[in-house]
């Protein structure tokens, strides 16, 4: 067993120096797809109706991870209109594949979406209880 040793710690390394974008301290940020600011675009199909628009800024604390803010207004269907903004956390699933979560007015917004380009795209849903919603938003680099 003693002799395994140094080869799984040397496998272990090799993993790791691959996986050097996943570490907190790599630099992804050139090419990365999602940095930047976005406009936002989103309908609330579920619950009350609305449109909501706004901005959306992502930042990277790795390859994968991502941290921002957005910032929106929300018009409903019966008339009211509320600006709501907040931080923003989430992971890259794949190169062109994001998940991310939007802190609002005490209620959260899971997304998923697709980037192409300068083009982001997919659906989100609020999960917080008491509040429901859901629908498609989509959005372009600024």
């Amino acid at each position: 067993m003693s002799s395994l040793r140094p080869l799984l710690a040397g496998a272990l390394l090799t993993t790791l120096a691959a996986w050097g974008c996943s570490s907190p301290t790599a630099s992804c940020d050139e090419g990365h797809p999602v940095l930047g600011e976005w406009s936002y675009h989103a309908t609330r199909e579920s619950g009350v109706q609305g449109t909501i628009s706004g901005s959306l800024v992502m930042e990277s604390r790795n390859c994968s991870d991502l941290h921002g803010v957005i910032d929106v207004v929300e018009v409903l269907a019966t008339g009211q209109s509320r600006r709501v903004a907040g931080p923003v956390s989430g992971t890259m699933v794949d190169s062109t594949l994001v998940r991310f979560e939007a802190l609002l007015d005490g209620g959260s917004r899971e997304h998923f979406a697709r980037i192409r380009g300068d083009s982001i795209a997919g659906n989100w849903v609020e999960t917080s209880s008491g509040a429901s919603g859901a629908g498609p938003f989509s959005g372009r680099r600024q």
